[in-house]
């Protein structure tokens, strides 16, 4: 994964905890604690997501030894971010009063699970589609590692996603595939890893109620890890086309990332900008199909903060979500007053508004919950 993202995914994971005691001792063995200073805490799970990083674009992770074994704390020859969540819920396990070893510790939450060591229960999800009866028993994401498993198991391999990036998930591209149900089902989703997420909710819950297009760690600025390239564009106008032929209708929902979002000084003009120059860009497909011509209805969506009470990245929380809201104020502004989008924008709304300030959030703090991910596949289910 990029420097970029890591320092995002690194920064939230240790501000997630600071709500917990910060002198959680280890039982006093090296395992889990591969900083060596006599703890198991968040700066583990740091040191751990670092070196992955470096093995991750063909590195060493310059790790010792000592340092490998120690940071090796799932015990299977590899360091990677299952060893890091799984340090952050044995940190929070001892700052709880826990006193098992990390090793019993792990042991004891692995006779009850085979997945990532955060998981919870199933979760039962119906599909409201009207033409489609469905009830699924899905194992609930709460940890990146979930994500990150995801891909290498089922993403890669049968081409949603595809490694555009320079590592890991960043920068690497979610498509749905033509021959899918969603393909054609009258609505698109474009943006960044939260959509990236939501086209994987569609996937492991067996649903097909939008075709998704989007970037993980995605910018619709600059080039970097960009959502709309012309390459993506064209998948996207070849998409609305199949639409319009099967179903007469395209609705494009266009997504504002959280990657271009300024949260230090609230200086985001450029970064509005941008999401409202990608949503004229979109609106302005056409396609004539037997006799008639057809552009799509545009829905702009602002996004939610994070679920983290303590700093984040060197911001206080209150501080991040008031530039959150007031980014969004100000988008949706933009988009009212763009004369490009005024005969097609149908609605603008935000992620908070449609959760009504009950957004959720995996343990990275920045990803959205499956609760989440669930309400805006029904939000968007509901506009079709």
């Amino acid at each position: 994964m990029s420097k970029y993202f890591l320092c995002v995914l690194i920064t939230s994971i240790a501000a997630a905890f600071l709500i917990l005691p910060t002198c959680a001792k280890n039982d006093g063995s090296l395992l889990g604690d591969p900083n060596n200073d006599g703890r198991t805490d968040a700066k583990d799970a740091t040191f751990i997501l670092s070196a992955y990083s470096d093995f991750s674009t063909g590195g060493t992770g310059n790790l010792s030894e000592t340092e490998f074994a120690a940071a090796d704390v799932k015990k299977d020859g590899k360091i990677d971010a299952n060893d890091a969540s799984a340090i952050l819920a044995y940190y929070a396990y001892l700052s709880t009063g826990g006193k098992e070893s990390i090793e019993a510790f792990i042991a004891s939450v692995s006779e009850t699970t085979t997945g990532p060591i955060i998981i919870e229960t199933t979760t039962t999800v119906v599909s409201t589609k009207p033409d489609i009866e469905l009830t699924v028993d899905v194992q609930p994401f709460r940890s990146f590692s979930d994500y990150t498993a995801w891909a290498e198991s089922t993403g890669y391999p049968e081409g949603l996603l595809q490694a555009d990036g320079n590592s890991g998930l960043n920068q690497d591209y979610f498509h749905t595939p033509v021959a899918s149900e969603a393909y054609s089902s009258g609505c698109i989703v474009i943006g960044d890893s939260r959509c990236c997420q939501l086209g994987i909710y569609q996937s492991r819950t067996g649903r097909n109620d939008f075709a998704a297009f989007a970037v993980w760690g995605g910018h619709y600025t600059s080039g970097f890890g960009g959502i709309m390239t012309e390459s993506h564009l064209s998948d996207v106008e070849e998409c609305f086309r199949k639409q319009i032929e099967n179903c007469g209708k395209c609705t494009i929902f266009i997504f504002a990332t959280v990657n271009d979002y300024d949260c230090y000084n609230n200086n985001n003009s450029a970064y509005i900008r941008s999401v409202v120059a990608a949503a004229e860009r979109i609106s302005s497909l056409s396609y004539e199909y037997n006799g008639k011509e057809y552009r799509p209805e545009i829905i702009v969506i602002g996004f939610d903060g994070c679920w983290i009470t303590g700093d984040l990245f060197g911001i206080p929380h209150e501080t991040f979500n008031q530039f959150v809201s007031d980014y969004n104020d100000s988008l949706e502004s933009a988009v009212n007053e763009s004369d490009l989008l005024r005969d097609s924008l149908s609605e603008f709304t935000t992620v908070p508004l449609i959760t009504e300030g009950d957004t959720g959030f995996i343990d990275d703090g920045l990803h959205y919950s499956d609760d989440t991910l669930g309400m805006i596949t029904e939000y968007i289910l509901n506009k079709n």
